[in-house]
């Protein structure tokens, strides 16, 4: 997995998404449990992610992830 995937994954866990590894990758299911989209471990397209990123959104999923507030009061 590279550096983005892991972003992605990261960020969709934080909103409920459940993140479950399989043999080729990593499938990450929706909060509602609607939605199943698959994430290759190795990415050949460029535009892989990408397309993921916009199945994930469709049921939810919020990219880029919110700024966390922090710092000074």
């Amino acid at each position: 997995m590279d550096k983005g995937q892991r972003a992605v994954i990261e960020a969709a866990v934080e909103q409920g998404w459940e993140s479950v590894v399989t043999k080729k990758g990593v499938q990450l299911r929706s909060p509602d449990g609607v939605a199943i989209v698959g994430m290759h471990g190795t990415e050949s397209d460029t535009n892989s992610l990408r397309l993921t990123i916009s199945r994930m959104r469709r049921h939810g999923f919020v990219w880029p992830p919110p700024k966390k507030q922090g710092g000074r009061p």
